[in-house]
């Protein structure tokens, strides 16, 4: 029998082995970062105002977090050691990190800017109210959901019921999707956001009535994911923040309390953290490293077939 090579083992065990992860997820009431199911990782710095830690994102082995009071980005290591990344005049609800970069909204201008994850000048990168594509038929913009994704950036605006997308330095932005026709041209006011890539699905929640809605990546075949009510977990929802991982949705809800997560094919949830006494405002989804490992290996091997 011919013997397998470590890296064919890796990549055996890569593909017959689901995912591990560890959810990581902000508290507003606690002014706290903390690990499914309720595990302290930080505290949010004071400094001079009251905090409020939103969005969280990860990448490069650390974790990057917005405050809404303070007008702050941080940044986390894995250890629980936080430092300051930028303050800014402007008001964040969502972040997305993607190699140095870190991008998010600001409400106070209805603008998506960006801010290296060392620190620095604030780059302006879309003034959405200026976009003018035909599809936009309200000129009151409100930029959340940010996410980068496929090689774009993404968001939603849940004043003028679209989603976005734009390349990484700001430009060609145009619409993707009108989230009306996910209920019968009705508003749905997108808010946090979910780029699935290699599902071909974006996915966002509506807080003012509880749901989940989905598209395809284009906008089409859009409609009802799922209605919160129906998960048996609950009748009071704030959903505020959105990921998708390994076939689940992650889902932060600031009403419920906590994180959940849902089955993308079931539609099954399983409540990640106590109910009734965390109101999550954000949540990341981070592979363990045994995983990233795993991954890094898949990488290494497609690097030395395409040398080959």
């Amino acid at each position: 029998m011919k013997k397998m090579t470590w890296m064919a083992l890796a990549m055996t065990t890569m593909a017959s082995t689901a995912m591990a992860q560890t959810v990581y997820y902000t508290v507003d009431s606690l002014d706290q970062i903390k690990i499914a199911p309720d595990t302290f990782l930080a505290d949010v710095p004071a400094g001079s105002g009251n905090p409020l830690p939103s969005d969280i994102d990860f990448a490069g082995g650390k974790l990057y977090f917005n405050d809404l009071l303070q007008d702050k980005i941080f940044q986390v290591e894995l250890n629980g050691t936080v430092s300051e990344v930028v303050t800014f005049s402007g008001t964040t609800n969502s972040i997305a990190v993607s190699g140095n970069t870190i991008y998010f909204d600001d409400g106070t201008t209805d603008t998506i800017r960006s801010v290296s994850t060392s620190g620095g000048a604030v780059t302006l990168l879309v003034d959405t109210t200026s976009i003018t594509d035909s599809s936009v038929y309200s000129s009151t913009r409100t930029p959340r959901g940010v996410n980068v994704a496929g090689g774009k950036l993404w968001w939603t605006d849940s004043s003028a019921d679209l989603v976005f997308n734009a390349d990484l330095n700001g430009a060609n932005a145009q619409v993707v999707a009108d989230t009306r026709a996910a209920d019968g041209g009705q508003s749905t006011s997108p808010f946090a956001l979910a780029v699935d890539i290699p599902g071909d699905k974006l996915y966002w929640t509506e807080g003012s009535r509880d749901n989940i809605f989905v598209s395809d990546l284009d906008g089409s075949n859009a409609g009802l994911f799922v209605d919160l009510d129906t998960l048996g977990l609950g009748t009071s929802w704030n959903p505020v923040d959105l990921e998708v991982f390994e076939g689940s949705l992650y889902l932060a809800d600031a009403s419920y309390d906590g994180v959940i997560e849902i089955d993308i094919a079931t539609k099954a949830a399983t409540a990640l953290t106590p109910s009734g006494s965390i109101p999550a405002r954000g949540v990341a989804v981070i592979p363990e490293p045994m995983t990233l490992a795993l991954l890094g290996l898949g990488g290494l091997a497609a690097m030395r077939r395409r040398r080959a």
